[in-house]
């Protein structure tokens, strides 16, 4: 969005300010192509130069793609895939390049969740709606949640209006194993 820079700057003199209040997690913007896309690199460009943003990407470049939360959640922007089969997977993870479009770190930054009743039946399947990534559904997640202890998956990705979602795939009543959090519900206006 507009002041994209500005916001970067913010976050990281808040990361400063408050190293163990404040977690950044790298997200599927934080790449040269979706920069270019979505007009970041023209804004740096116009207040900076190429070596500035440069510094911005490499920047993005060192983020952690997830993070483990009270021992109790895994933290991540997209989701998760086939090739994630232990926690340890993603330390195993070069995150200090751009995301290749078939590997873990790509999935870590684009993959989605299945809704409906696809997210019972559903394990992977292409996330056509993006062209990148899978699309996951309760079974592999709840594996993965059961052999590493975990509660549930925390991630953001996708619009939602009321700015939050539980996927409540086992039942109103169950604690989700997938909650997707947005913090800009009037993001599609």
């Amino acid at each position: 969005g507009n002041y994209g820079p500005e916001v970067v700057i913010y976050l990281l003199c808040l990361k400063l300010k408050y190293p163990n209040l404040i977690y950044l997690l790298r997200g599927n913007h934080e790449s040269r192509d979706m920069a270019e896309s979505f007009n970041f690199r023209q804004q740096v460009l116009n207040l900076y130069d190429e070596a500035v943003y440069e510094e911005y990407m490499e920047s993005f470049d060192v983020l952690p793609v997830a993070a483990y939360i009270n021992g109790m959640y895994l933290g991540v922007h997209g989701g998760i895939s086939h090739r994630l089969t232990n926690l340890e997977t993603i330390n195993e993870i070069d995150r200090y390049q751009e995301p290749p479009d078939d590997s873990l770190l790509a999935d870590l930054l684009w993959a989605d969740p299945a809704s409906g009743s696809e997210a019972q039946r559903l394990v992977f399947r292409e996330n056509k709606s993006r062209g990148i990534s899978e699309v996951f559904g309760r079974k592999p997640l709840k594996k993965l949640l059961k052999k590493e202890n975990l509660r549930a998956l925390v991630r953001a990705h996708q619009m939602k209006q009321d700015g939050y979602k539980f996927h409540l795939w086992d039942g109103p009543e169950a604690f989700p194993p997938c909650i997707t959090i947005f913090s800009a519900p009037s993001y599609s206006n």
